[in-house]
């Protein structure tokens, strides 16, 4: 029977990797959760964009009444979750200060609007209960139509 007489512990052939492993691990766990905050955060901006870029282009292609309330409605919505997001991880995730100063800035405008939507929105389906223009009946020149063509929403709210 042969012994190996070693200067090392019992166990110390896996010791030190395992160490480092779990090390690593435990500094990982951090920037991982990090990581995914800044690719929460991330979803959160592209979706706010998108929405944007859609009241944008409301400029070329003149939404309904009620398809402006839903997507003032759905960019106010994106702006209030992403702005808490922004305000925790933003300078983690690197999103330049002026950004989030951009997106506060909107919200107030952003929400005038989907106000001015909305109401109109409600005033056309509540002229439309009522059999007034656009509604049963047809309105002054049937079809939904009064005199100058179809009902906008205004200018302003845009």
């Amino acid at each position: 029977m042969r012994f190996v007489i070693s200067s090392r512990p019992a166990g110390s052939k896996f010791g030190l990797p395992i160490a480092v492993t779990a090390l690593a691990v435990l500094l990982a766990g951090p920037a991982r959760a990090q990581d995914a905050a800044c690719d929460d955060l991330g979803k959160k901006l592209d979706a706010y964009g998108k929405l944007m870029q859609r009241v944008q282009g409301f400029q070329k292609k003149k939404p309904t009444a009620d398809e402006a309330c839903a997507a003032f409605t759905n960019l106010q919505s994106a702006g209030k979750t992403a702005i808490p997001l922004l305000e925790q991880n933003g300078a983690w995730c690197h999103v330049p200060d002026q950004a989030i100063n951009n997106i506060k800035a909107q919200q107030e405008q952003i929400a005038k609007v989907r106000a001015n939507a909305c109401n109109v929105a409600a005033q056309m389906k509540k002229q439309q209960q009522q059999g007034g223009p656009g509604g049963p009946g047809g309105g002054l020149l049937g079809g939904g139509e009064v005199l100058g063509g179809p009902m906008r929403i205004p200018q302003g709210a845009l």
